[in-house]
């Protein structure tokens, strides 16, 4: 069984507490406990740690704007602590691609993972971060959707650390690789001055988006979501779900 199997099944297997729904005015919301860290997580893609084998694990993620399941699966986790908001994902990836280096690239255009958050649903500011199989991030402070493009909001530096597994030859397309992992600490304190530190019990709006690239995807690509979006654009908060900062 490959590495990137057996965290899956393993997620599967110990993961205890899955989201729980609660009714709103936009109708069945998913509310996903954010645990907290007891004990060290070291950054590297590796996600070995006991406190990710008892996080929520979320893997059913659906194509972006539809309800059809991915070619290539997701998992997600999140868990925090005092100092940062911790994210995982593993990723199956047939072909893993990436070359942008550079800080603030536009990652879209390689294989990627965008972690969306919106602090407060009554204001329209929200947080981006992603990441590419090469650990490069592109983090972005929007002021409001749809308020000026993607370089306006790019000066915010979320000082976020990232670990990469990649399980295959990168940007190889000629064979099949397995996919790939990571892990990435978000500072608490790069949400200031807006966002005030996460208290227990506090709830924000969130989604995790991929895009794959793959000559084995029909088209070529695929973009999912851990929301459920009606239309494909991963910008569509309304319809995000909830993490719920926990013990």
């Amino acid at each position: 069984m490959h590495k990137l199997l057996a965290v899956l099944i393993s997620g599967a297997i110990l993961a205890g507490c899955g989201p729980k729904k609660s009714k709103g005015p936009d109708g069945s919301v998913r509310i996903y406990p954010c645990r907290r860290v007891k004990g060290t997580i070291k950054v590297d893609g590796k996600i070995d740690e006991l406190a990710w084998k008892l996080a929520f694990y979320e893997s059913k993620f659906t194509v972006a704007g539809t309800e059809s399941e991915p070619r290539a699966g997701t998992a997600m986790r999140f868990v925090w602590d005092d100092e940062f908001l911790y994210v995982a994902c593993v990723m199956m990836d047939l072909d893993v691609c990436a070359v942008l280096k550079e800080h603030d690239a536009k990652l879209w255009l390689d294989d990627a993972v965008a972690v969306i958050l919106k602090p407060y649903a009554e204001r329209g500011y929200y947080y981006e971060i992603q990441v590419n199989p090469l650990g490069t991030v592109r983090d972005m402070l929007v002021g409001a959707r749809g308020a000026g493009s993607d370089h306006r909001w790019t000066p915010w530096q979320s000082g976020t650390k990232t670990g990469i597994v990649v399980e295959g030859s990168m940007n190889d397309w000629s064979d099949e690789d397995k996919g790939w992992m990571f892990e990435a600490a978000i500072p608490l304190k790069a949400f200031a001055p807006q966002t005030p530190k996460p208290q227990l019990g506090d709830r924000w709006r969130f989604a995790v988006g991929r895009i794959n690239y793959s000559v084995h995807l029909p088209g070529g690509r695929e973009e999912t979501c851990s929301a459920r979006l009606a239309e494909p654009d991963l910008h569509r908060y309304e319809e995000y779900d909830i993490l719920e900062f926990a013990d």
